[in-house]
């Protein structure tokens, strides 16, 4: 049975684990909204602090401000999950999945339903911009991209983000809820607890329909010292979430119909220039070799990965710790690839 949406109705998703502290902003800037018909989806994913308690004062705010709002609470399974559970409650006819330690603009949400309700049927995103927050001060310390006021089709967005050219950021994106039941009707992602929520949503809706993207600030994404990917710290930490990457991607290109793509290929290639790079940063030149043998399998040519061998045999007798950066990006400029940012 076709599922039945409510017209002009936006639902948010926001999976919430431990985010006590955060969520006052977040459900203040839900407040603000200039935007009225809003669908509040909030999963406590097995909190241990007070995330809970934060939620049951907010919901009557959010009923009396006019919004539909919807409470689950489960034990621990990651954030996959809790998306995955979210999903089943969406019934607007937009919907969103902000992460609650970020924070919405009165206008963002009614900025991107009018851009939407502008464009063409295929066109199924809107991503916008977002102003960088540090935790420790509120400090502004950049933006996603350059600030302005221009929207324009991002047509190769599926491309960027399978290949990590472009950042994710929920907070930023909103999509047509029929069109992502027209290539997901039974609403199910790949879940694992240690895996994030992006590439599940991003990657189907980028590769059947166009995005479009504005360049106006609209959120705020806060950069906490304590994220998962600030503490990463050693190399089996580092080779742990670079695998769990690789795996919830190649999982998602196979729910798509792209295994043994061109697009599974490179993306899985890349995911083995990311360990190249790690094993170099943290001086572990046998397992950077290990990660070109394995480039070779993947079909790049022999003269290409035996300059890269020659390179590291060179390097790493004399320079390895002197500069492993320059030694990896001149090594990745021999298969045609840009040096990647440092982490």
């Amino acid at each position: 049975m076709e599922a039945v949406l409510e017209e002009g109705l936006v639902s948010l998703i926001s999976p919430c684990y431990n985010v006590a502290k955060y969520l006052p902003r977040f459900f203040d800037s839900l407040l603000q909204q200039t935007y009225d018909r809003l669908h509040v989806i909030l999963i406590d994913d097995g909190s241990t602090d007070e995330t809970w308690d934060v939620i049951e004062r907010y919901v009557p705010l959010l009923k009396a401000r006019g919004y539909e709002v919807d409470t689950i609470r489960q034990s621990n399974q990651g954030q996959s999950v809790a998306l995955q559970v979210g999903l089943q409650y969406v019934k607007g006819e937009f919907f969103s999945w902000p992460d609650p330690d970020d924070f919405l603009f009165p206008d963002s949400i009614s900025r991107r339903v009018a851009i939407l309700r502008s464009q063409p049927d295929d066109v199924a995103l809107v991503r916008c911009n977002a102003v960088c927050i540090r935790e420790e001060d509120d400090a502004e310390i950049g933006y996603y991209m350059p600030a302005g006021q221009d929207v324009y089709v991002y047509d190769r967005f599926f491309r960027d983000v399978l290949l990590r050219k472009t950042f994710l950021g929920a907070m930023c994106c909103l999509a047509k809820t029929r069109s992502f039941l027209d290539i997901n009707p039974a609403r199910e992602i790949y879940t694992r607890k240690d895996a994030g929520q992006n590439w599940q949503l991003l990657l189907p809706l980028g590769y059947h329909f166009r995005t479009v993207e504005t360049s106006e600030v609209l959120c705020g994404y806060l950069v906490r010292s304590t994220s998962h990917s600030q503490k990463m710290q050693s190399y089996e930490q580092r080779i742990a979430y670079e695998n769990m990457c690789d795996t919830v991607v190649l999982e998602t290109l196979f729910r798509m119909g792209l295994a043994g793509s061109k697009w599974e290929r490179q993306a899985h290639a890349l995911s083995v220039l990311h360990c190249y790079r790690i094993a170099c940063r943290c001086q572990r030149p046998q397992m950077a070799e290990e990660y070109l043998r394995e480039l070779k399998t993947l079909g790049f040519s022999a003269r290409c990965v035996a300059r890269l061998y020659s390179l590291c045999a060179q390097w790493g007798k004399s320079h390895w710790n002197e500069n492993p950066q320059s030694y990896l990006n001149r090594g990745l400029s021999w298969l045609g690839i840009a040096c990647l940012p440092p982490y």
